[in-house]
């Protein structure tokens, strides 16, 4: 499983890099991936033992399944789900028990690794733009009221803690102006018909020659990229990177048994 390892660290490697640079990963790094691990797995199935193909097969459909249900729950984009499914192969082990078991020990690793990516990206975002930002975040009035009720219901969860629910629920609408505002101000940038590229998302509502485009969570296809190609600016809204968590994930995955023997 080393050869499996070593080739899919540096194929997440290379999607993380695309990802970072133009938000895009190509498709033929996910194709290869998956037909490489899926192919490995065949071959020790043969030389080996039969059932593996068969629970080669088992972790495709779980994770085919698990990246449909992200994609149309709006978690992952096209690129992301693609990967997951891409990474199949990995998870293969000697029984279906413990093939599923490794599918939840690494969906664990990329839920806390794209929770604390995802933070950190945000912070960086928001350093990087914190004078627009602070001007974007007055425009949502309740933020600071927001905020010292979720710090007075902090105070008196000392004395009940139902205040402690009270204050997590008074920090959503905190969180959705942070979220709103690092959106508007460091996501959503002006470019030249001419760069748009397919899976694009659109800012806003687009007309033009009497037809509208509106934004689409699957972004833009090859025909409307043509037809918006001669707008002089159009604003575009860019996704966070995550394929890095990925990445990430991927590390502790491979090193699970130390970490596990580190908690045990």
């Amino acid at each position: 499983m080393i050869f499996l390892y070593v080739l899919f660290f540096i194929g997440i490697l290379i999607a993380s890099i695309q990802d970072i640079r133009r938000r895009e990963v190509d498709n033929y790094i996910n194709f290869f991936l998956l037909a490489s691990g899926l192919v490995y797995i065949v071959f020790l199935g043969i030389f080996n033992d039969y059932n593996l193909i068969l629970l080669g097969l088992l972790a495709f459909v779980v994770m085919f399944l698990l990246a449909n249900l992200f994609y149309y729950s709006r978690i992952f984009a096209g690129g992301d789900a693609k990967l997951m499914i891409a990474l199949s192969a990995l998870f293969v082990a000697a029984s279906i028990k413990l093939t599923l078991i490794n599918i939840g020990i690494f969906l664990v690793f990329l839920i806390i690794s794209g929770s604390v990516y995802g933070i950190l990206y945000s912070v960086y975002l928001v350093s990087s733009h914190y004078s627009d930002f602070k001007k974007d975040l007055k425009k949502y009035f309740w933020f600071k009221y927001g905020v010292a009720a979720a710090v007075v219901l902090f105070v008196f969860s000392y004395f009940n803690l139902f205040f402690l629910l009270l204050a997590i629920f008074a920090l959503f609408p905190v969180l959705f102006a942070v979220a709103k505002s690092i959106e508007n101000v460091c996501m959503i940038k002006e470019i030249s018909g001419k760069e748009l590229r397919e899976g694009d998302w659109i800012a806003q509502e687009v007309s033009f020659k009497g037809k509208k485009i509106k934004p689409d969570w699957e972004g833009l296809t090859k025909k409307q990229v043509l037809f918006l190609s001669k707008i002089k600016k159009i604003k575009v809204k860019e996704g966070l990177p995550f394929v890095p968590a990925f990445l990430i994930a991927f590390i502790f995955y491979y090193f699970k048994d130390y970490f596990f023997g580190l908690v045990i």
